[in-house]
């Protein structure tokens, strides 16, 4: 009876894990913190591609005004166009999840359990939960042309709903219109949700020197650091609350007021997905919520020097902080399609460090040794049922 019980757990969990045969498809909806945005350009000491960049940019948005499209707008379709004309921004290499370093989630994947990662990076620099419409169909395409679709979807927005002034009842309608959409065209895939970031105490505290020179000082003659202040105010992500170094008490607390209707809205939603009721009663797939108490005040010693997004120590705390909820769920995902018999040869050659020779040597032993399958959810207990 326990070996019958086991195979249909085998069964179960084979439904939603990925073929053994090809890489794990990841597809990824995310904004400039997922596309490394200037993670290679620390604050106080950039290189002189901060400011090419810079420049370029400046360029481009100068010409798309001319066209007069306000990209600052915050409308969703103006996001398209911010997305292109940004793209000398990215470090999409340095981003912890699709990038290309240590610490980035491919590369950690390949160390832990020897699989290859395939990701659709459905990125939209300034965009949230609010561009959806243009972020979905990216997936979409992709899932048309390759006939493969995605074992994981990571939504890894961070706040660009919140800068762009939005109402948490736009909120709402975004993160509902989102999670609905996806779970409904892919009801088998897993589903990781990344928290929200609340940036506004890192964006109203003490002015700090954003580079060492002023690029103005070579017109005025007039040497002075450039500071974040005058960035931020370049880029105007805290324009529609007025969150600029030093603001004032009162604009601070109607954000923070703003920022908390948005994490119970969402807070909201996902118990409704996680428990999959209302629009996600034919949600299929397991979900992931990854948070971290306190990850915004890590990453403040550790900016780009834009002064907001995440330089590459910033990016190793975000991966740090999926990887540690992430593991075991990919690890799950990996288990199902291996014969048992191939365990040992795995543990050698695949298992790396961590939970990932944990799972391959010591759980995966436990269940060759037994002839049983572990339960993903409660695979102690029946490692010890089989001693």
């Amino acid at each position: 009876m326990k070996i019958l019980i086991s195979f249909f757990m085998l069964l179960c969990l084979s439904s939603s894990a990925h073929s053994a045969d090809r890489p794990l498809k990841i597809a990824v909806f995310g904004d400039s913190v997922s596309a490394g945005v200037f993670a290679t350009e620390p604050q106080a000491n950039p290189s002189q591609q901060f400011f090419s960049d810079m420049i370029q940019v400046g360029l481009d948005v100068a010409r798309a005004m001319f066209r007069k499209i306000d990209i600052d707008d915050g409308k969703p379709e103006n996001l398209i166009v911010w997305n292109k004309v940004s793209y000398p921004m990215r470090r999409e290499n340095y981003s912890y999840i699709v990038g290309k370093q240590n610490y980035s989630l491919q590369t950690r994947v390949k160390k832990s359990f020897g699989i290859d990662v395939d990701f659709v990076k459905a990125l939209f620099l300034s965009g949230g939960y609010e561009a959806h419409e243009y972020s979905i169909p990216i997936l979409d395409r992709d899932v048309e042309s390759t006939s493969v679709k995605p074992d994981i979807i990571i939504s890894a927005y961070t706040a660009m709903d919140f800068l762009h002034g939005k109402s948490s009842d736009e909120m709402a309608s975004f993160i509902r219109s989102f999670f609905s959409r996806i779970t409904s065209s892919y009801p088998e895939s897993d589903l990781v949700v990344v928290q929200l970031m609340n940036t506004i105490e890192g964006m109203t505290g003490e002015d700090k020197v954003a580079a060492p020179k002023n690029p103005l000082s070579v017109i005025d003659g007039k040497p002075r650091p450039l500071m974040c202040s005058e960035i931020m105010s370049i880029l105007k992500f805290g324009e529609a609350y007025n969150l600029y170094p030093e603001a004032s008490i009162e604009d601070i607390d109607r954000a923070q007021l703003v920022m908390s209707e948005f994490k119970k809205v969402f807070a909201k939603e996902l118990d409704l997905v996680r428990s999959k009721q209302g629009p996600y009663e034919d949600f299929k797939g397991r979900f992931l919520y990854v948070s971290e108490e306190g990850v915004e005040d890590q990453l403040q010693d550790h900016l780009a020097a834009d002064c907001i997004h995440p330089n590459s120590r910033g990016q190793e705390i975000l991966s740090k902080m999926l990887w540690e909820h992430i593991e075991a769920f990919i690890a799950d995902n990996a288990m199902a399609n291996y014969d048992l018999d191939t365990l040992p040869e795995i543990c050698e050659a695949n298992a790396g460090k961590g939970f990932g020779r944990k799972f391959y040597c010591g759980f995966g032993s436990c269940a060759k040794k037994s002839k049983e399958v572990v339960n993903r959810n409660e695979r102690e207990y029946w490692c010890r049922l089989a001693q």
